[in-house]
């Protein structure tokens, strides 16, 4: 979650856009996971469901950037 950045404008608004095709699941989350998400989602001015929604649909179809990776990787360039 450190390496979280705000959604564009732009994207808020698509995510919105989408979320009226959803399918309701049960899920259980850890209850710091859980308030670290509900905070991320004040920050941006989302409901917490839509920016949960948002990074599951990026991890599924490999939009999700791993930060960590990505400087290891620049590292290895230098």
């Amino acid at each position: 979650m450190e390496d979280y950045r705000p959604a564009a404008p732009a994207e808020k608004e698509r995510i919105l856009k989408t979320a009226g095709k959803t399918k309701t699941v049960s899920l259980r989350l850890n209850e710091a996971v859980l308030d670290n998400l509900r905070q991320r989602a004040a920050e941006e001015g989302l409901p917490y469901q839509t920016l949960i929604s948002s990074i599951l649909f990026r991890f599924s179809s490999g939009r999700l950037i791993d930060a960590h990776a990505i400087r290891q990787a620049l590292r290895a360039i230098k």
